[in-house]
């Protein structure tokens, strides 16, 4: 599958569009806060997913298609393994200055996640 993490506001507004649900109204400014991290995941379905920090983990917020559809139990299990397998470096992104002060720059060094069904 393929996993885009959306990297500044342009990205979050315009997945917001395209996929119809809230992710820019209602979390740009988590985001902006290090309290939040979104991606767009392409297969093995097309959606949106979010993680946050919540008792000391990075764990799977949300995870929604487009017009807020829910997901097959497969799509889930693949955003949880990716989160799982890249904990560390998504706890760091949510800990850390370096995330807000890029973001108040407008502008995130693009990431992308190229994960393999096991």
């Amino acid at each position: 599958n393929h996993i885009t993490m959306l990297n500044n506001e342009r990205e979050i507004y315009e997945e917001g569009l395209n996929m119809h649900h809230c992710i820019h109204s209602c979390y740009f400014n988590r985001i902006k806060r290090q309290e939040y991290i979104a991606f767009h995941m392409t297969f093995p379905e097309d959606c949106t997913f979010g993680v946050k920090i919540a008792s000391g983990e990075v764990i799977l917020d949300q995870i929604y298609l487009k017009y807020d559809r829910h997901v097959k139990d497969e799509t889930r299990q693949v955003a949880r393994d990716f989160i799982k397998k890249h904990s560390k470096q998504l706890s760091k992104m949510l800990k850390t200055n370096e995330r807000l002060l890029v973001f108040r720059e407008n502008f995130i060094e693009p990431t992308t996640f190229n994960y393999e069904l096991p």
